[in-house]
């Protein structure tokens, strides 16, 4: 249920598709860049949709987050680097971004499955986050942050609407 396109238009990050700007390298399902004011994030368009909506969380996450940037081969242009830590980071930025736990917690959804038909991301990120879930359940620590609880009313319309749908 989450705007990926959105976000990256209220945060005034220009997304193109690579098929338009031939930027990719082979195997590279995505990338931001800026000249120091403006952002543009390029991804691999002919990824499936689940594949693209995760792609483009994780350089909004790239963004969001600050990451350290180098030169690209592009004059005036910079990229992120790419390093270990700040790779992890962004998934971790990008999961929570599309699944976030108290939705899914709301909704009863607890298989890889489920989450990621709801969520419409990848399987094996789905199956990351159900995982991760198992514990947070354990914890049972929902709704105690105000982040947290302003996640959730930013999809009470979306829970009162779906909540049926999910739940078996």
């Amino acid at each position: 249920p989450v705007d990926v396109l959105g976000i990256a238009r209220a945060a005034n990050i220009r997304v193109v598709r690579n098929s338009l700007a031939n930027r990719l390298s082979t195997g590279e399902k995505g990338k931001a860049l800026t000249n120091g004011r403006d952002w543009i994030i390029i991804y691999d368009d002919t990824q499936p949709v689940t594949v693209c909506r995760f792609t483009l969380a994780h350089e909004l996450g790239h963004v969001f987050l600050g990451h350290d940037l180098k030169y690209a081969k592009y004059a005036g242009i910079q990229e992120f680097a790419g390093k270990g830590k700040s790779e992890q980071q962004a998934d971790a930025f990008a999961v929570r971004l599309l699944c976030p736990a108290c939705i899914l917690h709301s909704l009863n959804l607890t298989t890889a499955e489920q989450i990621a038909d709801a969520c419409r991301v990848p399987l094996d990120v789905a199956a990351r986050r159900a995982n991760r879930m198992r514990e947070l359940n354990k914890r049972n620590q929902f709704f105690t942050s105000p982040l947290e609880k302003e996640v959730y009313e930013n999809f009470r319309t979306y829970l009162s609407d779906h909540r049926h749908c999910h739940q078996k």
